[in-house]
């Protein structure tokens, strides 16, 4: 079974489908905590900086203009 791409991701995590925005931090934290901790270089702030990105996108998830580009 191909998973699902990441704009059917946004589509139902916009229609309340919360396993389903689990799934896009599954699939892009490791690389936005490699980003984070390259540019802090503290383990315990890019945690915090990666939780609040995800907060961030969660919030604005709705103004995405192009899904497909999460």
């Amino acid at each position: 079974m191909t998973p699902p791409s990441d704009s059917e991701l946004v589509t139902r995590t916009l229609q309340g489908d919360a396993v389903a925005f689990g799934k896009l931090i599954e699939r892009y934290q490791q690389a936005v905590y490699a980003v984070c901790l390259s540019i802090l270089r503290d383990v315990d702030l890019a945690q915090d900086f990666v939780q609040e990105t995800f907060l961030k996108a969660l919030q604005h998830l709705s103004g995405l203009a192009v899904p497909k580009r999460f």
